[in-house]
């Protein structure tokens, strides 16, 4: 249960970049078009991905506390400013991080109708914490004092990876009307959920915090994931190992994709889709679930420096770990529960400049259980003959947001070999102090057929 969070931990400070569909939202000279809305038929008769290349995207963001990271010369000594980094942190911080792997892309059109079948793997992993949670670093412990009886409350982690199988179809009913819709298997390969809240205070027998803590935490399927993530150390390893043949079918879900695309005249035309309806996930493979209430700990704090030293595995979050496991004797159950994938609706109106050139508003609401989180982009969209085609785009994400952002995109059409590649909110990795949700998404397609100049 401790290495499986402190992987994730790890996995969250590796990963970079995730998913954004809106990156491709009207882009027809992709085949991956279908993934924003799955009535855009693509503009090539045939396409083929290049199996794990074909698509792939990545998409990290926070919510907007600002990491104030100065130091102060304490005799002669290096050291944390801890005012000021206790400053920028919120009540509750996020920070989250999606990744999407194309494993398998094939369409064709037949008349007026386009076919497709998909496979992607997901990955997502998202840490919550409290603002009261920089008192476990000890430069901030020791200079401030941690409050008496300080709650820290909803320290949750979480990591999913499923697999999705999607079997499309897109029909153009006229000239001014298309339809389309996905249906979606999705397998589960690993979940692990947890959620720690506690009363800490300054702690006793030469510990530097102590307090009482409830924990719960849900997993399936940690034991297979481990041993395979163990022995990949690269690409070779990943394509070499079992786990790509791994299917989760024992846990199952379903979901669907549905899209109306709206030419209105020349000019004009908007167009809707909704991704991910209905989805969740079914966990019932090896499900452990640990609950324990009032669960004494002890522990010392940890300085910035390890923290941010990813080669040091003994840590402050290992020690805190290692107590509650020293001092509890958690229920456990195997009861199965549910995730679900957000859903995500989008709109667009789109204005031709020229019949090659077009200028799109793009709105997207995501839904969960808890929160909703808007977005507005404006992009123009545009082609040179077969051979490029082009976006530019500006970005507002949401409230908690005061970044708006460039992002750009390429495709480059070379016979039947289609390279692309495309980032949202470029500027946002050079103002990490604001929010920022950077994503990237790059691939290499085969595509016969297009119908375009």
């Amino acid at each position: 249960m401790k290495k499986m969070l402190l992987i994730v931990l790890i996995f969250l400070s590796f990963t970079t970049v995730a998913q954004n569909v809106m990156s491709i939202y009207n882009m027809r000279h992709l085949p991956q078009v279908v993934y924003a809305n799955p009535a855009f038929i693509p503009l090539a008769r045939l396409n083929i991905s290049i199996p794990y290349l074909g698509s792939n995207s990545a998409h990290l963001g926070k919510s907007d506390f600002t990491l104030n990271i100065e130091y102060n010369t304490v005799n002669g000594e290096s050291r944390l400013d801890s005012e000021k980094f206790l400053e920028g942190l919120n009540d509750n911080n996020l920070v989250y991080s999606n990744i999407s792997i194309e494993d398998l892309y094939i369409g064709f059109t037949i008349k007026n109708n386009y076919f497709f079948l998909t496979a992607n793997d997901k990955v997502s992993a998202d840490f919550n914490f409290p603002r009261d949670m920089a008192y476990f670093i000890t430069e901030v412990n020791q200079d401030l004092g941690f409050p008496i009886s300080g709650r820290l409350e909803n320290i949750g982690l979480h990591y999913t990876h499923y697999r999705e199988y999607g079997l499309g179809w897109s029909k153009k009913i006229n000239d001014k009307v298309s339809v389309g819709a996905r249906f979606k298997v999705l397998a589960g390969l690993i979940s692990a959920q947890s959620l720690t809240s506690g009363v800490f205070e300054d702690g006793t027998s030469g510990k530097d915090i102590s307090g009482m803590v409830d924990v719960s935490i849900r997993t399936s399927g940690i034991e297979n994931y481990q041993d395979e993530i163990r022995n990949i150390s690269n690409i070779e390893d990943f394509l070499k190992s079992p786990f790509v043949g791994f299917t989760g079918m024992n846990n199952l879900g379903y979901g669907l994709d549905l899209g109306i695309d709206y030419r209105i005249n020349q000019k004009l035309k908007v167009s809707a889709s909704a991704i991910d309806l209905f989805s969740k996930i079914e966990w019932q493979t090896n499900v452990k679930n640990y609950i324990a209430e009032s669960v004494p700990v002890e522990f010392n704090t940890t300085s910035w420096d390890s923290i941010i030293d990813l080669t040091n595995r003994g840590n402050g979050l290992s020690t805190f770990l290692d107590s509650i496991q020293k001092n509890t004797d958690p229920t456990l159950a195997q009861k199965t529960y549910s995730t679900i994938v957000p859903t995500k609706v989008m709109a667009s109106f789109t204005y031709y400049l020229t019949p090659k050139l077009e200028a799109t508003i793009l709105g997207q609401g995501e839904f969960t259980n808890n929160y909703f989180t808007p977005r507005l982009r404006i992009g123009i969209q545009g082609r040179f003959k077969r051979f490029i085609n082009y976006m530019l785009t500006y970005s507002i994400i949401d409230e908690r947001a005061s970044v708006k952002n460039l992002g750009a995109g390429l495709v480059l059409n070379l016979g039947p070999v289609q390279i692309y590649g495309m980032i949202d909110d470029v500027f946002d990795p050079f103002l990490f102090k604001n929010s920022f949700n950077p994503s990237l998404r790059f691939g290499l397609n085969l595509t016969f057929g297009r119908d375009y100049e």
